[in-house]
């Protein structure tokens, strides 16, 4: 099949259970001219020409391209502005004194992020942390903050840099080499990291997601098509949590955070997600859920659960469950939440045995950022401002904005934040992993990575 403009014929390659492969040709620009080179490459095109063609032909100005228009001090002319929580451009006025907003500018919500400083000043400082990160960082760093926070448009050159840089970074070199033959990274699939040092399946391909390596990339392929072979796992037979997931949910978290929503296996884990959250939403009380006391450990009842981390995964990464029904539910929901802080551990039972403690979700909603729960935090806040709940009218957002506060004015702060639990940070797991930079022992980098996650919640807080 051949096509110019329907890129759903594309996706087919994302059902693993089709045997379809992209192709394309490309394009480079110079001297105003688009020239082809004719060859066929592997993968879906990433790249358009239109703005091109029409900036050629002299619609468009020479600007629009950028994602920050450039200052203008006379009130009243106009600009081309990019909505951050659209995919549109916008002709809008600067706001005049006395006149209020255009109607084409207040169509959109985000214009108080483009439009300068703010009343604390916090807009301007955010866009100055921005570029110092892309200055700064790591290359995943300024690669995701350049295309996942300004949302800049990057030419394929600028984009295969970057990729090349970041497959350059000691740890995804460090990574790969642990990837066999057969795509498996590692000895195990969840397990924490063996005596050998070598992090788990799962910890590995989050962590190369994470660095801004895309599904398309041959190692994260490889890494994905073996779990759909037999024998995936390879521990889940003698696993007790297996026996309470079946791993089926690792898997589909993984899937939903390399894009491929559309496979048939994360949308059953989706709706185990969402019954999670209804659960939570139509309960009392958390005492609702427990089934028994063993050796003071709280014990969920049988067929009851509430949503673990996976599950907040799952939701962050995808988008079809999105309806207003569900996202009402899951508000609902994250009320309960705050209602019922501090929220005590609660252990799943597999055959006589209390495993997997609910720990890393319920650490984190327990309030205020602290030292020795900071990972989890962070964690938690970034997966739910992902998942559209994290906005003003969240009962977390409070304390978020205080910490943001805090970080953005005085970021050397950041030392003390990260003490405790360094190997949260660093090392990756299905539990564990966040870092991007390299050297976690410069405190430079560790405020680097911290800010970051910071700017991400930001704007994913904002952008529902």
């Amino acid at each position: 099949m051949i096509t110019t403009h329907d890129f759903e014929l594309c996706d087919l390659d994302k059902d693993l259970d089709i045997n379809a492969k992209n192709y394309h040709f490309a394009e480079d620009y110079k001297e105003n001219r688009i020239l082809f080179d004719y060859n066929l490459k592997e993968g879906r095109c990433t790249t358009t020409n239109a703005r091109y063609l029409l900036r050629m032909a002299g619609i468009l100005i020479k600007d629009i391209d950028k994602r920050w228009p450039g200052r203008d001090e006379k009130h009243g002319k106009i600009k081309v502005v990019y909505c951050c929580r659209c995919p549109y451009y916008y002709s809008g006025r600067m706001r005049q004194k006395g006149r209020g907003k255009s109607e084409d500018t207040a169509k959109c919500r985000s214009q108080r992020r483009i439009f300068g400083k703010g009343r604390d000043g916090r807009d301007t400082m955010r866009n100055d942390m921005s570029e110092w990160l892309i200055r700064e960082g790591c290359p995943s760093i300024a690669y995701r903050v350049r295309t996942e926070i300004m949302q800049e448009y990057i030419s394929r050159q600028e984009d295969i840099h970057y990729q090349n840089q970041i497959c350059s970074e000691p740890k995804v070199q460090k990574i790969l080499s642990w990837q066999g033959s057969d795509g498996y990274f590692g000895e195990r699939l969840h397990t924490a990291p063996s005596k050998s040092g070598i992090w788990t399946h799962e910890g590995c391909v989050r962590c190369l997601l994470e660095m801004g390596l895309p599904k398309e990339n041959e190692n994260v392929w490889s890494a994905l098509e073996v779990m759909f072979y037999p024998g995936w796992g390879k521990e889940c037979e003698n696993s007790r949590a297996a026996n309470v997931f079946k791993y089926e949910m690792i898997r589909a978290s993984l899937l939903a955070q390399a894009g491929y929503e559309d496979n048939r296996r994360v949308g059953e884990w989706v709706e185990d997600a969402l019954q999670g959250f209804r659960n939570l939403a139509d309960a009392k009380s958390h005492t609702d859920f427990i089934y028994r006391r063993s050796k003071q450990k709280l014990i969920f009842k049988e067929g009851m659960y509430i949503p673990v981390i996976y599950h907040l995964r799952l939701l962050a990464f995808t988008d079809f469950w999105r309806t207003d029904e569900n996202k009402d539910m899951v508000k609902r929901a994250y009320k309960k939440l705050y209602e019922w802080l501090p929220f005590p551990p609660m252990y799943y039972k597999s055959k006589t045995h209390p495993v997997a403690p609910l720990g890393n979700v319920c650490w984190a909603v327990n309030q205020n950022f602290r030292e020795d729960i900071g990972f989890f935090w962070l964690q938690f806040y970034e997966l739910s401002a992902r998942m559209g709940m994290l906005g003003t009218e969240s009962p977390f957002w409070r304390h978020f904005e205080e910490l943001k506060g805090h970080v953005l004015q005085q970021k050397d702060s950041i030392k003390q934040y990260t003490r405790k639990r360094k190997n949260m940070y660093v090392n990756w797991s299905g539990y564990s992993g966040m870092a991007l930079e390299g050297k976690w022992e410069l405190d430079q980098q560790r405020i680097r990575d911290f800010i970051f996650r910071v700017l991400l919640i930001d704007h994913y807080g904002n952008r529902f």
